[in-house]
């Protein structure tokens, strides 16, 4: 059985680990000063670009909030502190915290400012490394408490799967914004060109989770949103890209996790 091996904390390691707590709770606190500062609320619509997901699947930011304060304060208890795992998972994680605070910081002004790709691309590239990161030490994360290598899972899992996508429908959304047209011929080209992206992207990333549960089913949550947006809209094409995009990252995953059966912290 693998053993935790612990160092004596170093004040950069605490100042990290907290860093982490004070910057998930400040995602909480940053929503609520979207809510009552913002010019407009985020919203979905043809107006933004018809592959928005509808409103209610927003919903899912309250548990990756949720997941991230959960994990950060788990992560700054004091019988955890010296574990350079822990460490080396938490410094990327203050970057995608943070992150998401500056992108709703940027879509104060509107969720169609070009500023809010930077915020994204500090958010995943956080998100990103962490996954990385837990996946190059799997072997000690597999010594951890059952229950918060799952919670590790969620958490990379859940907020990557939608951050992953994300991304891409806010270029779509800063695209249209700046003057591209959202229907005929070069619409079509356009849209379907963010599309593919965000499906090459998805699938890069399941093969790079090992096969994450968490990571294929919320990453297929977004997509089906989509989709679903798509066709709403009457785009047909694009809704037949977004869902055979569901339908390679569930191969995927299928096909990686049967060729990886060393365990990693994925559900």
């Amino acid at each position: 059985m693998t053993t935790i091996s612990l160092s004596r904390p170093t004040a950069a390691s605490r100042i990290v680990r907290y860093s982490a707590v004070v910057l998930a709770v400040g995602q909480a606190v940053s929503t609520l000063v979207f809510d009552r500062f913002a010019t407009a609320p985020l919203a979905s619509g043809e107006e933004y670009s018809p592959i928005v997901p509808p409103e209610p699947m927003f919903a899912i930011w309250g548990i990756i909030i949720t997941a991230s304060i959960v994990w950060s304060i788990v992560a700054a208890r004091p019988s955890t502190l010296g574990d350079e795992t822990r460490d080396a998972l938490s410094g990327p994680l203050v970057l995608a915290f943070a992150g998401f605070s500056l992108w709703l910081a940027a879509a104060s002004a509107g969720q169609t400012s070009p500023f809010t790709l930077g915020a994204f691309a500090l958010l995943l590239t956080g998100l990103l490394t962490a996954m990385a990161r837990a996946v190059r030490r799997r072997d000690a994360i597999a010594a951890w408490p059952a229950w918060e290598r799952r919670l590790l899972g969620l958490l990379l899992g859940v907020y990557t799967g939608w951050a992953s996508v994300a991304v891409f429908v806010n270029i779509a959304t800063v695209t249209q914004s700046l003057g591209a047209p959202p229907a005929g011929a070069r619409g079509a080209v356009w849209q379907s060109l963010v599309l593919l992206a965000a499906a090459w992207t998805a699938v890069a990333i399941a093969r790079l989770s090992r096969g994450s549960i968490w990571y294929a089913a919320t990453a297929s949550y977004a997509l089906t949103g989509a989709a679903i947006s798509a066709a709403t809209f009457d785009y047909p094409l694009l809704a037949a890209l977004a869902v055979a995009a569901v339908a390679v990252i569930a191969v995927t995953t299928v096909l990686v996790r049967r060729a990886d059966r060393r365990p990693v912290p994925r559900s």
